[in-house]
């Protein structure tokens, strides 16, 4: 049965046959449970309307003679009644000449025998049963005992041409099942097949391809929309892999292409000490924005690869936004700007702190980088509800338009892409975010208008 199980159709086959050779057996046996009681209720109500005429004859009769029995000395036919007579003194009144070895003794008070007719069957010396029914007659001249049988041996001979007939069909209907069913299932799986070869014909040139659904409604339909949101979702991430390929070789050769066009003007003979120095430090500048993107790009990596774990610990949120902005605050100082923090003490957090730490400060830092100076930043910690907590990012820089709030999370998205490197970034800044903030449960949404731009966190507390 194991070779089976590899091919569908065989198996669907084999299943079917079985379960229509099961359904014949139930049919037959049923069939043949009906016939022997239709045919054995026949042979009751043959011999009950017997009985009333032997009743009519001893009720309105002195002699008994037996309008059933053909008179004759040969053996006793299928269809012949065998009819016996007691008196209530246990004479035998009566006994069909044709049944003259088959005399059996029937006490007159048996049990057996009531007023009401009685049917039960006999068997025999000869093996031969005989459907009976026995009843008291109450006559003028006192009760007589009747027993009227009738052999059995027919019924089962006709139920036994039934057994062989459909013994004789049996064969044909599995045949025919086998058939049907190998018919069947290779109807039913033919989309199967029109769907495995589309599958083989995708590759990476045609990953757009998607399979043919005839109906959706059915299971199969739903087989290939799932597919189809498969190849959806394999296309999206082909297609990140490929920007991101593309876009991390063009962010990372301009801060080469740089260092190398620094380097080979500072080879130059004849230039001052200080020349060298001023080159050397722009290389180190370079060298440091290298640094970051090449961290930036192998923690981006490591998300994809979903190799980072948390480390949860319990920590003050208002503390902690202190503590982060403690970091950053020199470059605000260095462009004149204010930052502010502010909001309610004692909400305690349970999440990864050094993740949050990293997201908090790509925040504030593009806040610093986007705000003109002499501009403010405001940091804002807030509950939300019972169960989660807020963080507000506020700047005074240029609004965001509505139309790339859902891209700014996008890696290497920029909204200007004409800005320096020193203000544009590499636009990974803002994807870390968005993946710190989904791996705890959380979001982070923009709301901008011309007054400035809000970047707001919201994620669980320790206590949801």
């Amino acid at each position: 049965m194991l070779f089976l199980s590899k091919n569908i159709r065989t198996l669907l086959t084999v299943k079917y046959t079985i379960v229509v050779a099961l359904l014949m057996l139930m049919y037959s046996a049923v069939n043949l449970g009906y016939q022997y009681y239709y045919l054995s209720k026949q042979v009751d109500l043959n011999l009950k309307e017997d009985l009333e005429i032997i009743q009519e004859i001893l009720l309105t009769n002195d002699v008994i003679i037996n309008p059933l029995e053909t008179i004759s000395d040969h053996q006793p036919k299928p269809y012949e009644r065998f009819v016996e007579i007691w008196s209530d003194s246990g004479k035998v009144l009566y006994h069909s000449s044709a049944f003259k070895s088959l005399l059996l003794p029937a006490p007159p008070n048996s049990e057996r025998y009531t007023v009401e007719p009685h049917y039960f069957s006999l068997q025999f010396p000869s093996g031969e049963k005989w459907r009976t029914i026995g009843v008291i007659v109450v006559t003028p001249r006192g009760y007589r005992i009747v027993r009227i049988s009738m052999s059995e041996e027919h019924l089962f001979n006709q139920l036994m041409e039934i057994f062989r007939f459909m013994s004789f069909l049996t064969p044909l209907f599995l045949i025919g099942a086998i058939i049907t069913g190998y018919f069947l299932a290779r109807q039913a799986l033919k989309p199967i097949d029109t769907m495995v070869a589309q599958v083989k014909k995708i590759g990476m040139e045609n990953l757009r391809n998607r399979l043919t659904i005839i109906n959706p409604n059915d299971e199969l339909g739903n087989l290939a929309g799932v597919m189809n949101e498969l190849l959806e979702r394999i296309q999206r991430s082909f297609d990140q892999l490929k920007n991101f390929t593309s876009d991390a070789s063009h962010e990372l050769r301009t801060p080469l292409t740089v260092m190398r066009s620094v380097g080979e003007v500072g080879l130059q003979d004849g230039q001052s000490p200080e020349y060298y120095r001023e080159v050397i430090g722009s290389m180190l500048e370079e060298n440091s924005r290298l640094t970051h993107l090449v961290d930036s790009l192998l923690f981006l990596s490591r998300t994809d690869a979903e190799k980072l774990t948390l480390k949860k610990e319990s920590f003050d949120l208002l503390e902690f936004s202190k503590e982060c902005s403690g970091v950053i605050v020199i470059l605000a100082e260095e462009k004149q700007q204010t930052l502010t923090i502010n909001g309610e003490s004692g909400i305690i957090v349970y999440a990864d702190k050094t993740l949050l730490r990293q997201a908090f400060l790509n925040l504030i830092d593009n806040a610093i980088k986007y705000t003109q100076p002499s501009g403010s930043i405001t940091i804002t910690v807030s509950q939300l509800n019972s169960s989660h907590a807020r963080i507000e990012v506020k700047d005074t820089g240029t609004e965001i338009p509505l139309e790339y709030h859902g891209k700014i999370f996008d890696r290497f998205y920029r909204v200007n892409k004409d800005r320096s490197r020193e203000t544009g970034g590499a636009g990974l800044g803002l994807s870390i975010v968005h993946w710190i903030m989904d791996i705890h449960q959380g979001n982070v949404t923009l709301q901008s208008s011309v007054k400035g731009n809000i970047f707001i966190l919201e994620f669980p507390t320790m206590y949801s």
